[in-house]
């Protein structure tokens, strides 16, 4: 199917060269033309989460990453 795109859900403190979700999708997508990816938990993995995401030579991912970090529980309601 040329026309679906494949969105990879990983979380961002795992090594991306060995994500099962990224290597089932470069079966169907060789090239990676046709491959999202959304990174969870991208607040614990802020050091070095740049150069993962830019490494063509380990994932080919070229629509891009959208990452997504919650750090609700280390933030205040409290007034400044």
């Amino acid at each position: 199917m040329e026309e679906s795109i494949i969105l990879n859900v990983l979380s961002a403190t795992i090594d991306f060269s060995t994500c099962e979700s990224l290597r089932m999708s470069e079966t169907v997508d060789k090239t990676g033309l046709r491959s999202l990816a959304a990174t969870s938990k991208a607040h614990k993995s802020l050091e070095g989460l740049f150069e993962k995401v830019t490494a063509d030579d380990v994932v080919k991912i070229s629509l891009g990453y959208c990452s997504v970090g919650n750090q609700i529980g280390e933030e205040s309601y409290g007034e400044t």
